[in-house]
Order: C-alpha cells, then sequence, then structure tokens
C-alpha cells in the first residue's frame, strides 16, 4: 500500500525528544498507513481541569493513540459531550415552485415556527433565508443552513432537550423540500468506561518524580471519543495527542 500524504501525526513542544522520534519515524509511518487518517493537538488543562473531551477531527474510530503529558492525568475512553438535534434533507427539488402559499410547521426544541414561503422562494438559499427570518422572529438563532446543494436544519442547543421536528406543511412542500414528517433529538453527554491513570515514572533513586520526565501512553484501541481530566489541584498540564484512525464519511456543517 502507497504511503498516504494526508497522516500526519507529527506535534511539536519545541525540544528534541527520542521517544517521540522514534514513534514518529519512517518505520511508524509504515503502521500508520494502515489506517484512514490522522488529526494531533497540543492541549493545556487547567489546574484541577475535567472532562476535557479531546476532538477527533475527521477520525470516525480511534484506533492508535499516543499522548504525552508533562504531569499526571487520567484518560477515560469511550466518553463523549453532548450532540446537538441535526435534520438533513435529501432529494429537495430546485427551483421549488412555491406560489406564495406553501407553507411548512416545525418545531425547534420547544418553539413552533410557522413559514409561508413567498412566490420568490425558489432556490434553496431563498428557502434558507426564509426559515432563518422566521426563527429570527421568535428570537431564535440560525437554525437552516446550506448542506451541498441541500437544506439541513440544526437546533442552536446541545443534548436531549435538543429537537428538530417536521410537524406539517402544505401540498408539495416535503417533497419540495427533501423533507418527512419526523423529528430528531439530541444525545446526552456520556461518562466513558474504565479511566486510566497515567503516572509521571519515579526518578532512579526513588525519592521523588523524575524532573523533566514525560508520561507516555500508546495504545492500539477502538473508541469514538477520549475524555481527559488533570487530578492536580494546584498545577496546569501541557499535553501532546496524536490520533490515527477510520476517516468520518461525512463531516456534517
Amino acid at each position: 500500500m502507497g504511503l498516504r500524504t494526508n497522516i500526519d501525526l507529527s506535534v511539536q513542544f519545541g525540544q528534541d525528544n527520542a521517544l517521540t522520534d522514534l514513534l514518529f519515524s519512517r518505520d511508524m509511518q509504515s503502521l500508520l498507513d494502515t489506517l484512514d487518517h490522522g488529526v494531533s493537538h497540543v492541549v493545556t488543562l487547567d489546574a484541577g481541569e475535567s472532562n476535557y473531551v479531546v476532538s477527533m477531527g475527521d477520525v470516525e474510530l480511534a484506533r492508535l493513540i499516543y499522548i504525552e503529558s508533562d504531569g499526571e492525568f487520567t484518560l477515560t475512553l469511550g466518553g463523549g459531550v453532548s450532540t446537538q438535534a441535526i435534520m438533513s434533507a435529501a432529494g429537495g427539488s430546485y427551483p421549488t415552485g412555491f406560489i406564495g402559499e406553501d407553507t411548512l410547521f416545525l418545531k425547534i426544541d420547544a418553539a413552533t415556527i410557522s413559514v409561508t414561503f413567498d412566490l420568490l422562494d425558489q432556490t434553496v438559499q431563498q428557502v434558507i433565508n426564509r426559515l432563518n427570518a422566521q426563527a429570527a422572529l421568535l428570537s431564535l438563532p440560525t437554525v437552516a443552513y446550506l448542506n451541498g446543494a441541500q437544506l439541513r436544519l440544526k437546533s442552536p442547543t446541545f443534548g436531549v432537550t435538543s429537537e428538530v421536528e417536521i410537524v406539517s406543511a402544505s401540498a408539495g412542500v416535503l417533497t419540495a423540500l427533501g423533507l418527512t414528517v419526523s423529528s430528531i433529538a439530541g444525545d446526552a453527554a456520556v461518562n466513558g468506561t474504565g479511566p486510566i491513570q497515567v503516572r509521571r515514572p519515579a526518578s532512579t533513586n526513588s525519592a521523588t518524580l523524575a524532573e523533566g520526565v514525560k508520561a507516555f501512553f500508546l495504545g492500539t484501541v477502538q473508541t469514538g471519543a477520549l475524555t481527559i481530566d488533570n487530578p492536580d489541584p494546584d498545577n496546569e498540564i501541557q499535553l501532546r495527542i496524536a490520533i490515527a484512525g477510520d476517516l468520518s464519511p461525512t463531516i456534517p456543517c
């Protein structure tokens, strides 16, 4: 298999490190070549900060994770932040053919939005503008977005109360917009399983923690989320994180 040029997990603290150099050598690159994509981060956790969710970028399923830290940390695999309700239209046809008496009733969270489309609402962008103008009258932020050549509706909130629902519409409206009478809700934040506490190695005389020694974690795992806690109530920690895995097939707008 040829070298995938989209894999680049090199992250820098601004200092040399033999183990890191070895990890990201061409030999390691041959391992990364079996994976679809990679993402890297340099992050700082404040003293006592918890539930820091590491962005997976466009990696849908992490299979190889590397973390380097200048202090003790706790890693939780499989946790996740709350999500927002997103409904993507499919098969919408433009121009819509609206004649000025075409209505759509939808709910965004607890707010019911009644939209009457104008004769001039023919393109997907004009439909989006009409929906957002009506949402603004209810003091809602933007709820309609362009997704390729189709309409996408988003709740502005996250969690189980986040909801997008298509309630009803006049004849032909749902077909024109590529929607159906349906609803979708967001997900609540979930805790990960099996926290892993990573400690800094002790010095050779076992008296104190070795000055400047990094704590390393390299694992081949399968997870869709990472959550990191800093257990030190007095000091911040800095981490270098590299993730490689399967590329997400679609990235929401």
